[in-house]
């Protein structure tokens, strides 16, 4: 079954920065939404390696944003996200928040 954005960010618990899980509008139960990335770059590299797309999960709008608290507190902070990393598959979890916003 295909869900719309809107589904997805309407499911999402308001105000917890500790949830990971929308909640389907037609069976009510909780999951973790996923989306995906593709490119034609040539550089561009997916979750299973190059010329494949990038598997990442919906973040709420909480969790981004304590996310992204995060990384603005570390050393380099936002000129972090401006690295090439942050956009392909081998930057984990930095790509997942990169793609996210």
């Amino acid at each position: 079954m295909k869900l719309t954005e809107s589904d997805i960010y309407n499911g999402f618990q308001c105000c917890n920065s500790k949830e990971y899980t929308t909640t389907c509008p037609q069976c009510e139960r909780r999951f973790v939404a996923n989306f995906r990335v593709r490119s034609s770059r040539p550089d561009f590299e997916g979750s299973q390696g190059p010329n494949t797309p990038l598997y990442c999960e919906f973040l709420s709008p909480w969790v981004l944003r304590k996310e992204l608290q995060a990384i603005v507190k570390e050393k380099g902070g936002i000129d972090k996200l401006r690295k090439e990393e942050w956009r392909n598959g081998t930057g984990g979890v930095w790509s997942m928040i990169w793609w996210n916003l």
